[in-house]
């Protein structure tokens, strides 16, 4: 009869442990939700609701998808504006949560980038619909090259020079000293 009830006993602890779990995992959605309302509230109020977004002005050539989103991330839902200097007034004043604001303006400093040891840049897989955001994405852009696939990367990490990157189809991104794993969100 002990083991019976202790054998019960183990269940209900892990049924608690795997409520608990779920309740934790609600509240964190719901406290993403909020934050994601309070933004929503808080571009509103600044009229850059409807303002373009960088995703909205640029196309990636298929396949390469994952690897451009590894590289710019939440840059990818740029705002942008022609006079960045709006954004000044919102240092004091900061969104509940990540943002970015792209500057547009004439498509300079986005020169051309060397191959590296057969890597052609990133930037070639990408296309302005905008020409407004070619100065951002070659800023961005700047020194990232693809690779095949992550372990050609690899053996190709030794010959980058400081601050440039490469990344696979997959997203995986590969300095001299590091490798980001990536998983699309």
């Amino acid at each position: 009869a002990l083991r019976t009830r202790n054998d019960a006993l183990d269940v209900a602890t892990q049924n608690i442990t795997a409520i608990e779990a779920r309740i934790d995992a609600l509240e964190q959605l719901q406290d993403r939700l909020a934050r994601g309302a309070e933004m929503s509230g808080w571009l509103a109020a600044r009229e850059l609701d409807r303002a373009p977004r960088l995703w909205q002005g640029i196309t990636i050539e298929a396949g390469w998808e994952d690897a451009l989103e590894a590289v710019l991330r939440e840059r990818l839902n740029g705002i942008a504006l022609d006079q960045i200097e709006k954004s000044i007034a919102w240092l004091n004043d900061a969104p509940p949560g990540k943002m970015t604001i792209v500057a547009t303006g004439e498509a300079s400093g986005a020169g051309a980038q060397e191959a590296l040891h057969g890597c052609e840049p990133l930037l070639r897989y990408v296309a302005c619909r905008d020409s407004r955001l070619q100065a951002v994405l070659g800023e961005w852009l700047h020194d990232v090259f693809v690779v095949g696939d992550a372990t050609a990367g690899l053996q190709l990490r030794a010959a980058l020079p400081p601050g440039a990157l490469l990344v696979s189809r997959e997203g995986h991104a590969i300095t001299r000293h590091s490798v980001s794993f990536h998983a699309p969100d």
